[in-house]
């Protein structure tokens, strides 16, 4: 019986035989041993066809598809392809399979290169994950929605190899991770480190899923970034002396470390003119206070790591936790929010609402924080309304919490994101007030969440937006569209003269920013 199949050097056909049977009908032996069943692509093709997928967008593979190997598929045979090809993936490493290296293939060069003509000795493997806002289609594939997938990296110290994963699951991305380490007998490496920004989960899930003998290192972008954002609050922003602090501060952490770093930033005196200034410093010194009890957590006391002579998945990354390890010290912080009047905390009863969960006593509220065996701070009530507006570009955490408590919901039209790390937007551009700009442009009037993309589009794609009042946005897309969004979601308004008249008398007027 003859068969057409698409492989990479053209169309190719097979002469098979066919067997019939008369109880379970007619079946071809050679499909099930060539793996050709339920497919048209030959086992060559179909790994270029998910590949093609997966690096460039289903209309374009096809092409891609076309001009390298001549093969002529529809968008939809290589979406459903690669999706097949993913599902399996998933499904291996579910089991806790991972896709190992062909055989024969050289093992990744752990040993330290040399440099400035110096030779280092021992061997080195790395690993990072961060996390990122991705779109992804939302609910029957009606608008987007933003979604933090956690990206995990493994490198040698050359970086001649290197090997992503990912997940929406920052736990889940760490396993991965210690999967194809053991895979790729990187517990062999006499050090393991892990590069992070000290994001909030990231340290403990790899400690949890990778290994306790970890050396955290911080990426030294995001310690600078930190430096620049204090200078910046400190001295004003795109100011010569921000600058030059920020230098000196960088120098000092590259040549004498963290201890140092903090130490300095200890020692700096502030005047009372300087009020966003205050906060910023305090995080700063908080940031780096905590990267320094890391770095000495993970690095004072820790163990040799055992390394089986027998290849072992299960087995080839050290789990012992190093003495030194301050497990509190490694827990999440958490905020929760308890509603009481005053009166009830005068009186010591009364009936406490939290955000999620039914009521408690005042009474099982004290027992729950005490019995956590955690640090509690308590924070006064924050009023959003009650927040005086700044006239620096840097926005303190108290203004930051307040534009959060009435917006929590990307302001971008039909935007799903709730990330707490979202970048606040000024609304109206805002202008520094040595060239010429209004005081007070740093309020809860004139900020909003957004994510990254929909800033990209009002900056350099041609949307536009207005706030007249707080919590009330005010888009137009490049095309003429109105969009009004509020913290109950968005209201399309269309293309017309009511909405021409609602982006008119939205406009910002001159007292709209407080003095």
């Amino acid at each position: 019986m003859p068969r057409t199949l698409d492989t990479p050097c053209g169309p190719v056909t097979l002469q098979r035989a066919y067997y019939h049977c008369p109880d379970c009908g007619g079946h071809v032996p050679w499909d099930r041993d060539l793996g050709l069943e339920g497919s048209r692509q030959s086992p060559g093709l179909q790994p270029l066809v998910a590949l093609a997928g997966t690096l460039a967008p289903f209309g374009k593979s096809q092409d891609v598809l076309r001009r390298l190997a001549g093969v002529r598929l529809s968008d939809s045979t290589c979406r459903r392809r690669t999706e097949e090809a993913g599902e399996d993936l998933r499904q291996r490493h579910q089991a806790g399979q991972a896709v190992r290296p062909p055989a024969g293939q050289r093992p990744w060069d752990l040993t330290l290169p040399d440099r400035d003509e110096q030779s280092f000795a021992g061997t080195v493997a790395y690993l990072g994950l961060d996390a990122f806002a991705v779109p992804t289609r939302g609910p029957d594939g009606q608008g987007i929605v933003y979604r933090m997938l956690d990206v995990g990296l493994l490198y040698d110290p050359r970086k001649q190899h290197t090997l992503y994963v990912a997940d929406f699951d920052h736990e889940a991305a760490a396993t991965q991770l210690r999967l194809y380490a053991a895979a790729l007998r990187l517990g062999a490496a006499d050090t393991l480190v892990a590069l992070t920004d000290a994001g909030n989960g990231l340290e403990p899930a790899l400690r949890c899923c990778c290994s306790g003998a970890l050396v955290f290192v911080l990426d030294f972008y995001h310690a600078a970034e930190h430096l620049h954002t204090f200078a910046q609050s400190w001295h004003g922003r795109d100011s010569p002396a921000a600058g030059a602090w920020a230098a000196q501060a960088k120098n000092l952490l590259r040549e004498q470390g963290g201890a140092a770093l903090l130490e300095h930033l200890q020692k700096v005196e502030l005047g009372p003119e300087v009020a966003e200034g205050h906060e910023a410093l305090r995080l700063l010194i908080e940031h780096q206070h905590d990267s320094v009890t890391k770095s000495t957590d993970t690095t004072t006391s820790r163990p040799e790591p055992q390394v089986d002579p027998e290849p072992d998945d299960h087995q080839s990354l050290p789990m012992a936790v190093p003495p030194g390890f301050d497990a509190k010290a490694a827990r999440p912080r958490a905020i929760l929010h308890f509603h009481l009047s005053e009166a009830a905390l005068r009186a010591g009863h009364a009936v406490v609402r939290p955000e999620d969960g039914g009521p408690l006593t005042l009474d099982e509220l004290v027992g729950f924080l005490s019995r956590a065996g955690c640090q509690v701070r308590i924070q006064p009530v924050l009023d959003p309304t009650a927040e005086a507006p700044i006239d620096g570009y840097e926005i303190p955490a108290r203004l930051r919490a307040a534009v959060r408590a009435r917006q929590i919901a990307d302001v971008f039209p039909f935007g799903t994101c709730i990330s707490p790390q979202m970048d606040l937007d000024h609304t109206e551009r805002y202008v520094p007030m040595d060239y010429g700009g209004p005081p007070g442009q740093t309020w809860v009037g004139n900020l909003g969440p957004m994510v990254r993309p929909g800033h990209r589009a009002v900056t350099h794609g041609g949307w536009a937006k207005h706030q007249p009042e707080p919590g009330y946005f005010v888009h137009r897309s490049p095309l003429g569209y109105v969009y009004l969004v509020t913290n109950q979601g968005t209201l399309a308004l269309g293309r017309n003269e009511f909405s021409a008249a609602v982006w008119e008398a939205s406009a910002p007027k001159p007292a709209a920013i407080p003095a």
